[in-house]
């Protein structure tokens, strides 16, 4: 049984990251460490880390804070499995996900990642949606579309040859991704194995922000195709989000989950963050 490493960088985790440790606690898959990077918390989460008794989890302590990136590099440079995987704190994975994923890159010794479909949620709404393929794909990376990261379990030995980019203030992870997958092919697979708590932190001035910042990236890249259509949002962000909600504006960022997804999202998810989000 092989190793799978789980990296999670954390600033300021209480109470989430609670949920997200029973959720890897809850894994099917047993063999697995997870790489837990503390990026100078002051609100009591370093504390609880050092709590945790499972000698699995390995955690590390920046003394300040210094950004994602950076606790993400850490946390790579840290990981010793022949998988790599990622789960932020404050998001939960479904029970089966590390047995499932590790389980498609046996099967597939041609792909070099494989990814799943995320839920998005909040814990102060009611809102759900989900993103990713709806059946099992396999794609040759062209640059034009990249995986979700956070859904993704990439191979250790390759991933451990790049690194994080300490300047990108946002899309550090596409970014890695889009140099991990160069001349590479990878599978996503129809299940939702991610919960990301979305909602809680989104705005609309978040999302105008991400798209100004997606067009430069593109643009100084000389990749006008996706930057031309970063542009594109970033106009309509502007003209329309001042006269819509931000509910309307989430609804149109994936599909409502099916009855039984909604079922796995209530028992997987929704069940373990009420127990530390009253």
């Amino acid at each position: 049984m092989k190793k799978v490493s789980i990296m999670m960088p954390v600033y300021n985790g209480l109470p989430l990251i609670k949920a997200s440790v029973e959720s890897i606690l809850k894994q099917t898959y047993t063999n697995w460490e997870c790489i837990i990077v503390d990026d100078g918390s002051t609100d009591g989460t370093s504390a609880y880390l050092d709590s945790l008794s499972d000698s699995r989890f390995v955690v590390h302590h920046f003394v300040k804070n210094q950004g994602r990136p950076v606790a993400r590099q850490k946390a790579l440079e840290l990981t010793k499995g022949e998988y790599v995987t990622m789960l932020d704190a404050e998001d939960l994975m479904s029970p089966d996900r590390l047995e499932e994923q590790v389980e498609c890159l046996e099967k597939n010794p041609n792909i070099a990642l494989v990814s799943s479909r995320m839920c998005s949620f909040g814990t102060h709404t009611d809102l759900t949606k989900a993103r990713g393929v709806l059946t099992v794909t396999t794609t040759a990376f062209d640059g034009k579309r990249c995986p979700i990261h956070a859904a993704s379990m990439l191979r250790g030995d390759k991933a451990r040859l790049l690194k994080y980019n300490p300047m990108m203030k946002l899309s550090q992870d596409v970014d890695f991704l889009e140099r991990y997958l160069k001349g590479e092919s990878y599978m996503e697979l129809p299940f939702i194995h991610y919960y990301y708590t979305e909602y809680d932190s989104v705005s609309k001035r978040k999302i105008r922000r991400s798209y100004k910042l997606n067009c430069k990236k593109y643009f100084k890249m000389r990749r006008f195709s996706p930057c031309f259509i970063y542009i594109l949002k970033y106009i309509y962000s502007v003209a329309v989000y001042p006269f819509v909600s931000i509910e309307s504006i989430l609804s149109k960022r994936g599909v409502d989950l099916n009855q039984e997804e909604r079922m796995h999202f209530e028992q997987d998810c929704l069940s373990i963050v009420r127990k530390y989000c009253s």
